[in-house]
């Protein structure tokens, strides 16, 4: 039985591992991106929390057949997700604003600003 040059073997290793640590980019990138989107539209429930709570739960009730218990639970179900996550961003924030200086909390400031625009 004939055995490749060491040369090649080493060549096809490389190769593989190569392609392994694109493949692993490739799924942190997509998983990344998967999670910043189920951010996006788990924080952004349709104009809940911009005065269109009325407007949606009609819209549910309609397609969904809800009865006014089921209208109740879910708006009380979904106001404490939305005051729980507004605590949680807040939590946050400031655990970010307590490691940085003065001058870096001002250029922090303008960046979250910049970034809901």
């Amino acid at each position: 039985m004939l055995m490749p040059p060491p040369d090649t073997v080493q060549s096809k290793a490389t190769s593989l591992v190569v392609i392994f640590l694109v493949f692993l980019a490739g799924a942190a990138v997509g998983a990344v991106g998967m999670r910043a989107q189920m951010h996006h539209h788990a924080t952004h429930l349709p104009a809940w929390t911009e005065g269109g709570k009325p407007i949606v739960m009609d819209k549910w009730k309609r397609e969904l057949n809800l009865s006014e218990a089921q209208v109740e639970s879910i708006e009380s179900t979904l106001d404490d997700f939305s005051r729980y996550y507004d605590n949680i961003l807040a939590e946050g924030r400031q655990r970010v604003l307590n490691v940085l200086d003065a001058g870096q909390r001002k250029k922090f400031d303008r960046m979250v600003e910049q970034a809901k625009h």
